[in-house]
């Protein structure tokens, strides 16, 4: 297993790699680009890859480019609890931020 840190404009992301597979860590509003530059770029993969979009809390710099990314890459998306409500309605939409 291999972890990245991607550098965004002012957060991080968190690329992890095994076995062929991409899970991915916060993504922040308008952070895919920067997930999808280090995929193709550094690892030479396609995004297809990534199959699991992880946010640890919803605050926008950790969640707000959670289904962007995933819609880019068709990975199957996955959201915590923040501790106080989840995030996740219907297994579909995030419920805060419009993530």
């Amino acid at each position: 297993m291999r972890i990245h840190q991607i550098k965004g404009r002012l957060v991080n992301s968190y690329l992890i790699e095994q076995d062929g597979a991409l899970a991915v860590v916060d993504v922040a509003w308008r952070g895919e680009k920067y997930v999808l530059g280090h995929v193709r770029k550094v690892l030479g993969v396609a995004p297809e890859a990534i199959r699991l979009v992880v946010c640890t809390h919803g605050d926008p710099d950790h969640s707000g480019g959670v289904r962007a990314l995933a819609r880019l890459c068709g990975a199957d998306r996955c959201a915590l609890f923040d501790g106080r409500q989840p995030l996740y309605r219907n297994g579909d939409h995030l419920s805060r931020y419009g993530a």
